[in-house]
């Protein structure tokens, strides 16, 4: 997690954070890669709809919101899951599936918890 954390302090957005994006070289050096699609705080280049793997997308990003960097620890609590799962937690099959297993796994959001989103539901 310091790794985000460095990131985020600099404004930048990794956008696909999966396992494959993660090196593990020992128990104390883990490296994030593959910075291809990472976005900065830039008004040229505006948010865009298609980010992150579908397995370890946000939902805010499958709604269509705006969205931070926040999406790269909810990718980042996924891989989490999967470590301890053996295997991914949400594995949809289109982004509408994705969606209704987040849903169920979490519950729906109430328009307290996520005003943002409540609307697009």
């Amino acid at each position: 997690m310091d790794g985000l954390c460095y990131m985020h302090e600099w404004g930048v957005m990794h956008w696909d954070i999966k396992p494959e994006n993660i090196l593990i070289f020992d128990q104390d050096q883990i490296k994030i890669s593959d910075f291809g699609v990472a976005w900065t705080k830039n008004p040229e280049r505006p948010l865009t709809g298609y980010v992150s793997t579908r397995w370890y997308r946000a939902p805010e990003i499958i709604l269509g919101l705006e969205y931070s960097t926040k999406i790269d620890v909810w990718s980042a609590g996924l891989i989490m899951a999967e470590l301890y799962n053996f295997g991914p937690l949400i594995s949809g099959k289109s982004a509408e599936d994705q969606l209704y297993w987040i849903l169920a796994i979490i519950g729906a959001p109430t328009e307290e918890s996520w005003k943002q989103g409540f609307d697009k539901l």
